[in-house]
């Protein structure tokens, strides 16, 4: 009980916390970002069993996703945390749907924006 009681007052994770986080996290700058991400600047794990290269490992992923989605021409998706626009661009260019991200961060939201234009 009392370490419930701890997590809910200290918990870090709380919607009211979310673009203080997004902030201190994402909006130092993307060029960290740039040197250690793909060149999608994608933020999770690759699907690396067919890939020998990270951005192989993630082109794999996407593609993952999209068909694990059923994803057809002319649906839309809505991408929540979509980093710097990774998947929404590749969806789009490779499966013709329209894709909606939304973000906390304000630096991701300005790549993805030009990325994905």
């Amino acid at each position: 009980m009392l370490a419930t009681l701890g997590s809910m007052i200290l918990n870090a994770q709380r919607k009211s916390k979310a673009f203080i986080i997004g902030q201190r996290h994402y909006d130092i700058g993307n060029e960290l970002f740039s040197i250690m991400l793909d060149k999608r600047m994608n933020y999770s794990c690759g699907y690396w069993k067919n890939s020998t290269t990270l951005d192989k490992a993630q082109e794999a992923k996407l593609d993952l996703i999209c068909e694990k989605l059923s994803l057809k021409p002319g649906m839309s998706v809505l991408d929540i945390g979509c980093g710097w626009g990774g998947f929404a661009r590749w969806a789009a260019e490779k499966y013709d749907v329209k894709v909606t991200g939304i973000t906390v961060s304000r630096e991701q939201v300005a790549f993805a924006r030009k990325y994905c234009k």
